[in-house]
């Protein structure tokens, strides 16, 4: 195997995470506004038709991949047309928090289990280098970010796994994947409702 690149120092931008974060909030609550007010019909339609076909089970398995493979695809864009497809808004929240966790679990399993292998390593020190740097440093707390703020979920989860950050704390932390789901799930609500 060869030797990887040295890891890059990597500091925590905390203004650039509350901006990201602020314009993602706005972003969506805009978008569900804007298509309830132009497009109501034919989206509530198309989601419907989405929810019919695979429910609750098909909106599990798009979130668990998507936390689980690094991906610019937001789990929101699920749980919302699973929401305005006519799914409840707790099952829903239940089911991708599940679902989130399960796609996160994944990846930290993954990069325990393959860290060492020539093909992860160019990974990891390629496209999940910053977040592999943020989880080196700070920890958990990298992690935490992870899990509620715009940092991609899956690359600080394979981070985790390779740094071998035991079960126990990445699920804990994992867990917060809930919270994040419920709020931009209610945006997502009160985005659609609020223009009825």
């Amino acid at each position: 195997m060869t030797t990887p690149p040295p890891v890059p120092d990597a500091d925590l931008d905390t203004r650039g995470l509350l901006v990201r974060f602020t314009v993602g909030v706005l972003l969506l609550l805009g978008a569900f506004a804007v298509l309830g007010a132009v497009l109501r019909e034919p989206v509530e339609q198309a989601a419907r038709l989405w929810v019919d076909a695979t429910g609750l089970v098909g909106m599990f398995g798009a979130i668990a991949v998507l936390d689980s493979v690094p991906t610019p695809i937001p789990p929101d864009l699920f749980t919302g047309f699973a929401y305005l497809g006519g799914l409840e808004f707790w099952s829903i929240s239940l089911a991708a928090s599940l679902a989130s966790v399960t796609g996160g679990t994944a990846a930290w399993a993954v990069a325990r289990r393959f860290s060492t292998t020539e093909w992860f390593q160019r990974f990891i020190h390629g496209r999940g280098a910053r977040p592999y740097a943020l989880v080196k440093r700070y920890g958990t707390v990298a992690l935490v970010l992870g899990a509620v703020s715009p940092l991609p979920f899956s690359l600080t989860c394979y981070a985790a796994g390779t740094l071998k950050m035991p079960y126990p704390r990445f699920f804990a932390v994992a867990m917060l994947r809930a919270p994040r789901i419920l709020f931009y799930l209610a945006l997502i609500r009160l985005g659609w409702v609020g223009v009825a």
